[in-house]
């Protein structure tokens, strides 16, 4: 047997070992990019939702603005509550299993996961809004809502 022989099939070896590999990687890159890009989303419909909310805070009282928001992938129903929030006040379990955990501390926006999905922050804060327990159905990946200045607040309907 010749020697050049005997090193074709530790070529291929080699060959197929570097391809794994770079199988593997791209694998892990891609995973890791894509849930970048959820991270993205997330923030930009929180950034979204609360400059829509300032933007007709600073506005007259009965000041209407219809607002349509993309919504994260994953999520089903908006939830909004105040802070007199009773168990059972939503009809999405997950949000109202997280707004009885957090009524005490302030956080007014709750979100519906889809199964199997989950965030790293289902539920916020958002400054200045005011809501009587709603949940807004996500339709099409667009959050549809109106914004109503009240005398100090905004509410959500």
């Amino acid at each position: 047997m010749k020697k050049a022989q005997l090193q074709l099939p530790f070529t291929y070896i080699f060959a197929l070992v570097v391809a794994g590999l770079i199988i593997i990687f791209g694998f892990y890159a891609i995973t890791k990019l894509i849930g970048v890009g959820d991270d993205v989303q997330n923030v930009k419909f929180v950034t979204d939702l609360r400059n829509q909310i300032n933007s007709i805070y600073y506005n007259s009282p009965g000041t209407n603005l219809p607002v349509k928001l993309l919504v994260p992938s994953g999520i089903v129903a908006v939830c909004f509550s105040n802070n007199q929030y009773q168990q059972g006040d939503f009809i999405f379990k997950d949000a109202d299993e997280l707004a009885t955990t957090f009524v005490n501390e302030d956080y007014n926006v709750f979100f519906s996961l889809q199964e199997g999905k989950s965030m790293k922050n289902p539920a916020l804060k958002v400054e200045h809004l005011k809501a009587n327990n709603i949940c807004i159905q996500v339709e099409g990946g667009v959050l549809n809502a109106e914004l109503v200045k009240e005398a100090s607040d905004v509410r959500i309907q």
